[in-house]
């Protein structure tokens, strides 16, 4: 473990990919920073697939030989990648969704097509490479489907490029198909029309769909496709614009009187992780147990201590210290018996710190993007917090404006963002705190810049917030099998789905009509040629009368009788 983890560090140190995990034999449980390593599954002893491997790692450190700039610049965190086509697929629909790479190969080999299984090289961060490369992509396939709608990932992959897709500079075309019959889909990805490729099942089926693709991406101004992904006017949107509109309309809802202390209601009857539920405390042994292998016996009873007792881990990068500081301290001055870590240390302990607390606290500001460190933290809080079952992990505060890219740090539901105005004309209507005012005024003399009076104001509402999370999250049952309890957590918000609840909490009436959002793509080669009728639109009564739920769109209609669709001549 600890030759791991410095070949780890190293990865972080010098940007390279300098580990290659080869995995042989199952884990009773793999350490979360682990698994976002993309690692040789070899525990089916494959020779073909070792040998494969190893060729791979060869011709990786050949390549490797060439000179690695020492230069630490924010363009080398954010998009490294481009590619012409990137592919958003289930693992479970992989067949289909090969048939798709080969067709676009088949009509343009130069095309730089990120698919997954090809792109995703040993050693790489998994999680963190889907995102930049679909920031670097000019084009995605969304292949839909009901595992494609489970999977969280997806459907991740899918609200990033929605995003680009809608923006104002509509930096992606997003082409949505559907590969399986899929019974309903919710509202928010009805959006953009999507192909019916539901009875394809061969390579020359999906070459007309594929021949548009690549005639869009090449501009050619006769492709019916360009206008059928093109964004409405009512879709095209900023999404820094429409967060920070939804997050003033809750504002009142949220947070409640600033007057009002509801932290001291929120602590009533708070107990610390010591008397947490069997559950968790049996999952956090087995994680020290595995991060802790093979240690000096003195390190892993301390680390194991920390681990067994941490509620709270803070995140943030070094120039935001004062941040950290006092959200520490008015979480310690009212909760006294929580633990909490809010100290950079050693990799190894901080990786076992962030592998088994309660909550992580993730500080986002321009300094912590820029930070491989605070990135690697941030991925490893987001990974525990999309696989937990009943609780959320990842806490994010954003502290200031961040830079367009990483697009997906602009679609993390924050908490508290303490960028919103309406925090300093809370200050200034209604004051902070005393106890506030005291607590700013001690961690200002250990910082070089004091935190503001908004921004205190603001990281106090995000303690209580905190705190009333959790309370909450303790007093529900312990979740059973994963068909019994929640689904798991998907990260990155929908921009459709915030534009839909901004019209409701502004009491606009909803729009009595939607789109129908299937049409239909040629089978045959010949037909490259599109021929596009209008979309035709069907209301809410029909939707009911048929037996719908209005939040989702019924798509199990034979295709013979889909005379309302856009068919595709």
């Amino acid at each position: 473990m600890e030759q791991y983890n410095i070949a780890l560090c190293c990865n972080r140190l010098t940007k390279r990919d300098m580990l290659a995990p080869f995995y042989i034999e199952t884990l009773a449980q793999m350490p979360t920073y682990m698994g976002l390593v993309q690692y040789l599954d070899c525990r089916h002893h494959d020779q073909q697939k070792i040998d494969s491997g190893c060729h791979q790692l060869a011709g990786s450190l050949s390549s490797s030989a060439v000179e690695v700039s020492s230069e630490r610049t924010i363009q080398s965190l954010q998009v490294k990648f481009n590619y012409d086509v990137f592919i958003s697929y289930s693992h479970k629909n992989a067949d289909k969704a090969r048939l798709i790479l080969k067709a676009l190969t088949s009509i343009n080999s130069s095309l730089k097509i990120f698919f997954d299984t090809q792109e995703l090289k040993t050693g790489t961060a998994w999680q963190e490479t889907l995102y930049q490369a679909i920031d670097g992509s000019r084009c995605m396939i969304a292949c839909f489907s009901p595992d494609y709608l489970q999977s969280p990932v997806c459907q991740e992959e899918y609200n990033l490029a929605l995003a680009k897709h809608c923006d104002k500079k509509h930096q992606l075309h997003l082409v949505p198909v559907c590969l399986t019959k899929t019974d309903t889909v919710p509202h928010e990805f009805t959006s953009l029309p999507m192909a019916d490729c539901q009875i394809m099942s061969t390579q020359n089926e999906f070459t007309p769909l594929c021949t548009q693709v690549i005639h869009m991406l090449e501009g050619k101004g006769d492709v019916t496709l360009t206008s059928l992904q093109t964004p409405k006017t009512d879709m095209v949107v900023n999404t820094d614009e429409l967060c920070e509109k939804y997050q003033q309309l809750i504002f009142p809802k949220m947070y409640g009187s600033i007057r009002k202390c509801r932290l001291r209601e929120a602590i009533q009857g708070f107990k610390s992780v010591g008397n947490n539920d069997k559950n968790k405390q049996q999952q956090c042994d087995v994680a020290d147990a595995n991060i802790n292998k093979q240690q000096n016996s003195d390190v892993t009873d301390a680390n194991t201590n920390k681990q067994q007792t941490c509620d709270v881990a803070v995140s943030f990068a070094e120039s935001d210290k004062k941040y950290a500081k006092l959200f520490t301290a008015i979480l310690k001055q009212n909760l006294p018996d929580l633990t909490i870590n809010d100290v950079v240390s050693s990799d190894h302990t901080q990786l076992s710190v962030l592998e088994s607390a309660d909550k992580v606290v993730c500080l986002i500001s321009p300094h912590y993007i820029e930070s491989r460190a605070q990135i690697q933290e941030f991925h490893i809080a987001l990974f525990r917090h999309r696989s937990t079952l009943g609780t959320k992990v990842l806490y994010p505060i954003q502290l200031s404006q961040l830079p367009q890219k990483p697009t997906y740090f602009h679609l993390i539901p924050y908490e508290v963002n303490i960028t919103n105005p309406m925090w300093k004309e809370a200050a200034v209507e209604s004051g902070i705190p005393e106890t506030l005012e005291e607590l700013r005024k001690d961690v200002g003399r250990f910082v070089i810049e004091r935190v503001s009076r908004e921004e205190s104001l603001a990281l106090y509402k995000a303690v209580e917030a905190l705190v009333m999370i959790m309370k909450g999250e303790r007093e529900l049952k312990p979740v059973g099998s994963m068909g019994d309890g929640p689904k798991r957590n998907v990260i990155l918000n929908n921009i459709m789905k915030i534009k839909n609840s901004i019209e409701e909490l502004e009491g606009k009436e909803q729009k009595q009509k939607t789109q129908q959002y299937l049409y239909d793509v040629p089978t045959t080669i010949k037909q490259t040629s599109l021929t596009s009728k209008n979309i035709s639109e069907v209301t809410n009564n029909d939707k009911m009368e048929a037996g719908q739920s209005q939040s989702t769109v019924d798509i199990k209609t034979p295709r013979k009788h889909r005379s309302n669709m856009c068919h595709i001549n």
